[in-house]
């Protein structure tokens, strides 16, 4: 008996009409389409829990999802219920992605706060109307799409991009379907035909019309179905006279031989149920049909909805059908889908409302079981579907790597461990070859030239060698400049010069510094007018004639010129006037030679400063923060937060500073200078002033140190780090960085100190002009603050980041936006699964999300000689040094496991798009690095000086935890991992 049930709290806002439904692949949940713009997600257990359905405890709607423009049109979860994808009028695609968290509603929106945090992944525009129907191929790699401009797009899943167009509808293409074997793709139209597609290189399979020539009347959609089994395909609007009709068409033969009838309107929708069915064991032994055979035959079950507002649920083993569902919805039914047992239809109308139909194995079958179900498409098909083909292991040694046997490195959120969220190889990898340096041609000089005339009046001219080289190449400011040359032609300007001129370089106690003075902006130099000869041939200056002694040129006889005395008093007091001038001007001269180079750097400005702001203020320790108390004898209990607010008297020019916690002033302070930046945390606080100086406090409120002085002028930027741990993990931590201080002058030096009481020191003296200057893309350094580990950060407008390299004393790019069609860059561009991502991967996210806006007017897309498999790889390269950088061991050791599988992934395969010759090669390499000397211990190798340790872990325990596991879990590589297995064995038992 078929149990029917409608719910009212499943409706759309206004009971707008419901377009399409779909189930989540575990059943815990279901989407709904509507036509107000939104897809709604709902618990499944309300559907089929009468008790959860009245408890108000339990949230029905889970999300609401409202970023599509116009009434959205189809709804449906990938395979592997990683996404959701959903399809509107407004021609576009959205996939969305479930994160852990609490969602958020829109802003404006009258909807119940969201349960579950759906957040948008991608966005999918590629159509030019309206996109009816969307379906996930069965191994999720790709995602098809059909509209009413006439085509059907076959999306990259992970790409974002798509990989086919199929143009063969001559009308609104309103179905799309995909084979569960693999092989081909139907889609249906209002041309009246059903096209059969082959997936491996997109061309048409079979092209059929017979059953649909007699269609009349327009359909909303044609959701055709591919039964379970593969053997056919299901269609919709088709007519036999006296009805309308679902025609069935046979996989191999594309013609129809039957069809499931009694609709008196056209079948806009069929769906089979997901499973494989047999009949029933008592109803076998009544059936009169029922033959002596010992093993029952195998049937599907698919349901047909259709624009009379009826529903008809078929058995493919017989004739009629189970039921016929009528007078259930006032208009038409549009869309149908399983839950995952298999005995459970949804159904939705047009009419705003859905239904649940349960039936019972006596009715559909029952199921069949797993080694069922894989011994009829072994013999059917030959092989395993649904299932990822893994060769035979070659040595019984790689059992233990496999993923039954490895704790927590079971793939079930679709690429991301289960566990930890951490990152998995993807299946398909795009990304942005990096842009070629620029070579910028040198300005034209003016060629020397020496010029002879001979005695029969003919001239020889002698070109004479310029300087070497009529290219230069962009080189950071931190190398010497050539030296700046004074021609005579003054018209000549080179062109595409940097607003910057190129600084020099000093090295003071072994850090360089660079001389301001030559990093002062071009426009902002002291202007000099130098005398300049006139005339000459051939680029020969005249030679000027000497004055007489007397003081005044001799003119010629006749025109001999004899100024009145007024004019002679006058000449003479301008002369005087002159000299005075002169004196003064070498005198100055000669004062800022005697001055040291550090007086010249305050008057210089690189890095411009913002306006001195009325108030300043920072939170030094947050509200969750767990702090001792130093006026109670009660410790670690939760405090409010700690705010340092100082206003600024412009009049005086002064400055109040005030500390408070919840409105309870802590300390105070009176300052002889306006505030320009404050920073501190629990241990200290810091407070930069207009004029260059420093005060710094500790954490009750008394000053730490005198005032300080900085040498490269007024300051920029000053950071901290900030940090909540309780006063346990603060013992626990061998080296704090929360007594750090980083200061920023407009000079671009940058300075870290160390501000442990009676031990403060200067950690790091640097210049961050190597990254103000030369940027061809505009950006700005937008902040500079520092690492959890103390390691200082500069970040640009356009989200690349760098990082200090101490070893290198250099700056290091740890965020880049270089790999914009990376798999892993539109991952990282809405952060981690489980809200722990990392440092890396919070700069990785941030570059991501920034270069959204950049990525169609990249210069980078003109350079794509690398596959974007490759360049994926590279990708990981740059996480996996960004990680050491920064010092993030969780990060690396997450990130290498997905290198080392990504590796695995591009030595095996012919396909030029995913496989990479030197693949092998780079995996070998990496295991040789992390084995090290097989003869010698970790010890003995930090001895030798061969590094045994990667952030405080040892290679080979990242070798036998991280790698061999990544390789070994699904059969990659089998033979490096054996090798690599028992050199590790035998470096072991060296030890």
């Amino acid at each position: 008996m078929v149990l029917i049930y409608k719910p009212s709290f499943v409706a759309h806002d206004g009971s707008a009409p419901i377009y399409s439904i779909d189930t989540h692949p575990d059943g815990s949940r279901f989407a709904t389409a509507g036509g107000d713009r939104k897809v709604k997600v709902w618990t499944t257990s309300a559907l089929l829990d009468r008790n959860k359905e009245n408890d108000k405890e339990c949230p029905k709607l889970l999300a609401t999802l409202a970023d599509h423009y116009g009434p959205v049109n189809c709804c449906r979860f990938s395979k592997n219920g990683r996404y959701l994808a959903t399809a509107s009028t407004d021609s576009n695609i959205f996939l969305y992605e479930l994160h852990e968290g609490k969602g958020r509603t829109m802003f404006g929106s009258n909807d119940e706060p969201n349960v579950e945090n759906w957040s948008n992944v991608g966005k999918l525009k590629g159509h030019q109307s309206d996109v009816i129907d969307i379906a996930f191929s069965p191994d999720d790699k790709y995602l098809a799409s059909a509209s009413y401009d006439n085509l059907v797009n076959v999306w990259d899943v992970e790409m974002k991009q798509i990989v086919a167009t199929l143009k063969g509808h001559q009308s609104f293409v309103k179905g799309v379907a995909w084979d569960p074997i693999g092989k081909f793709l139907a889609t249906q139209g209002d041309d009246k035909s059903v096209i059969i597609w082959r997936v491996d290189d997109w061309e048409k399979v079979s092209t059929i019309t017979e059953p649909y020539r007699q269609s009349v009347g327009a359909t909303f959609s044609m959701r055709l179905c591919w039964s379970p089994d593969g053997k056919a395909v299901t269609t919709c609007n088709s007519y036999k006279k006296p009805s309308h009709t679902a025609s069935v068409l046979e996989r191999g033969e594309w013609d129809s031989k039957f069809d499931f009838v009694g609709h008196k309107g056209p079948v806009v929708c069929v769906r089979f149920s997901p499973g494989l069915f047999k009949q029933k064991i008592e109803a076998a032994e009544d059936s009169k049909d029922n033959d002596s055979e010992d093993k029952p035959k195998l049937h599907t079950v698919v349901a047909c909805g259709s624009q009379d507002t009826k529903l008809t649920i078929w058995r493919t083993n017989r004739s009629r059908p189970v039921c016929v569902i009528k007078s259930c919805f006032e208009e038409s039914v549009v869309d149908l889908s399983w839950t995952p047992n298999g005995f459970s239809l949804l159904a939705c109308s047009t009419d705003g409302t859905m239904g649940v139909f349960t039936f019972e194995e006596s009715e559909i079958g029952c199921t069949v079981n797993k080694s069922e179900s894989e011994a009829f498409f072994r013999e059917t098909y030959g092989g395993m579907v649904g299932q990822k083909k893994v060769a035979v292991l070659e040595d019984p040694t790689l059992l233990k790597y496999t993923k039954k046997n490895i704790n927590g490195e079971t793939t079930t959120n679709g690429g991301f461990d289960s566990k930890n969220g951490t990152p998995m190889a993807p299946k398909r990898i795009s990304a942005v070859p990096v842009a070629a340096p620029v070579i910028q041609q040198a300005p034209i000089r003016q060629q020397q030239q020496q010029e002879i005339i001979a005695s029969d009046g003919r001239r020889r001219i002698t070109p004479m060698a310029n300087a070497p080289g009529t290219q230069v190449i962009a080189s950071p400011p931190s190398a010497r400049p050539p030296q700046q040359i004074i021609t005579n032609n003054e018209n000549q300007v080179p062109r595409n010069l940097p607003a910057y001129t190129m600084p020099t370089t000093t090295t003071v106690a072994g850090v360089k510094r660079v001389a301001p003075q030559e990093m002062m902006p071009a426009g902002n130099a002291p202007k000099r007018l130098a005398p300049m000869p006139v005339g000459g041939g051939g680029g020969q200056p005249q030679r000027i004639q000497p004055i007489p002694a007397g003081g005044q040129q001799q003119a010629p006889a006749r025109l001999l010129l004899t100024p009145p005395p007024a004019r002679q008093q006058m000449t003479v007091q301008v002369s005087q006037q002159q000299q005075q001038q002169q004196q003064q001007q070498q005198q100055q001269q000669q004062q800022q030679q005697a001055r040291p180079a550090v007086q010249q750097q305050a008057a210089r400005q690189i890095i411009p400063v913002a306006p001195i702001p009325q108030t300043v203020h920072a939170k030094l320790v947050a509200e969750d923060a767990m702090v001792a108390n130093s006026f109670d004898d009660q410790d670690n209990i939760p405090t409010a937060p700690v705010v340092l607010e100082c206003k600024n008297d412009f009049q005086r020019n002064a400055s109040d500073l005030v500390c408070s916690r919840s409105g309870e002033e802590l300390w105070t302070d009176r300052l002889d200078a306006r505030c320009s930046h404050i920073t501190g945390n629990a241990r200290y606080s810091c407070v930069a002033l207009e004029d260059g100086s420093l005060q710094i406090y500790t954490e009750t409120g008394r000053r730490q140190l005198p005032t300080i002085a900085l040498e490269g002028g007024k300051v920029c930027f000053i950071a901290c780090v900030n940090s909540s741990k309780t006063k346990e993990e603060e013992e626990v931590q061998i080296e704090s960085s929360e007594t750090k201080l980083l200061v920023v002058t407009t000079d671009a030096s940058l300075y870290v100190w160390d501000l442990e009481k009676d031990n403060e020191r200067c950690v790091l003296e640097s210049s961050i002009a190597s990254i103000c200057f030369n940027r061809r893309d505009g950006a700005r350094i937008s902040r500079v603050s520092l690492s959890e580990k103390g390691v200082p950060l500069v970040t640009l407008s356009n989200g690349v980041a760098y990082a200090f390299h101490k070893k290198l004393k250099a700056w290091a790019k740890v965020a880049d936006t270089s790999f914009q069609k990376s798999e892993y860059f539109s991952r990282l561009r809405f952060g981690s699964t489980d809200g722990s991502g990392g440092e890396v991967r919070k700069l990785q996210t941030s570059a991501a999300r920034l270069a959204i806006g950049a990525m169609a007017n990249s210069m980078r897309s003109f350079s794509s000689f690398q596959t974007p498999k490759r360049e994926s790889g590279r990708h990981l390269e740059q996480i996996l040094q960004s990680c050491k950088v920064l010092g993030s061991e969780k990060e690396f050791k997450a990130w290498l496991r997905t290198y080392a599988t990504h590796l695995a992934s591009e030595s095996i395969g012919n396909d030029q798009r995913t496989h990479f010759a030197g693949a092998e090669k780079q995996l070998r390499e990496l295991c040789e690095e992390l084995l090290g000397s097989i003869s010698k211990s970790d010890k003995e190798m930090e001895k030798d000086g061969e590094h045994g340790l990667i952030l405080g872990m040892k290679r080979r325990d990242l070798l036998r935890d991280v790698v061999i596991p990544a390789l070994a879990s699904d059969g990659l590589c089998q033979r490096l991992v054996t090798e690599t297995i028992e050199l590790l064995e035998a470096a072991e038992k060296a030890k």
